[in-house]
């Protein structure tokens, strides 16, 4: 699974792609209609794409994610302070836990543009 997510005075969206170990591909992107951080839109995207990978019953997860910080947060390595990182964080661990085997890992932005 890849994410990202942007967030501008134009707006904010996340992109989603998640891949079968058989090459199989899922795609998305969605426009958020909130005003949001950038943080706070790349745990949308995290979110968001763990509960696409429940509903179609993936058990072993693989999440790349550019964002330092979200994978950080989910693997214990940094600690969330802001309200709403800490909530953020909450319903991530939550849906991670969900979960045979869940691997948030950092990946640079060039390795993350599709």
């Amino acid at each position: 699974m890849h994410i990202d997510g942007a967030s501008n005075q134009r707006g904010a969206g996340v992109g989603l792609i998640l891949r079968s170990p058989q090459g199989d591909l899922i795609a998305q992107a969605v426009r958020c209609e909130f005003k949001a951080t950038n943080n706070e839109i790349e745990y949308e995207a995290l979110i968001l794409e763990m509960q696409l990978a429940l509903e179609l019953e993936v058990r072993n997860l693989q999440i790349s994610s550019n964002s330092l910080l979200i994978v950080n947060h989910v693997n214990d390595e940094f600690i969330a302070r802001d309200s709403k990182m800490i909530s953020y964080l909450k319903v991530a661990k939550e849906l991670k836990q969900k979960f045979k085997d869940c691997k948030p890992k950092q990946i640079s932005r060039n390795q993350n543009m599709e």
